[in-house]
């Protein structure tokens, strides 16, 4: 599935500029377009981050004793 997010800050190498970005696949696939259209404006996009620290995710699989979970 392509879904292409146009009008979004796209931070690069070279630094943050405005345009549109398309995933295919869960791959980026440039600036092609096609497929699902996500309006971006106002966002940044950032694909090479990833946070590597979540405390709420650990929560959830593993509570500290006395910790309610819903």
């Amino acid at each position: 599935m392509n879904v292409t997010i146009q009008g979004a800050r796209i931070l690069r190498e070279d630094g943050l500029t405005e345009g549109s970005l398309t995933f295919a696949d869960g791959v980026i696939a440039g600036e092609a377009g096609g497929g699902a259209v996500v309006d971006g404006r106002g966002l940044v996009l950032a694909p090479a981050l990833i946070d590597l620290h979540g405390d709420a995710f650990e929560r959830q699989v593993s509570p500290r004793p006395g910790v309610y979970a819903p």
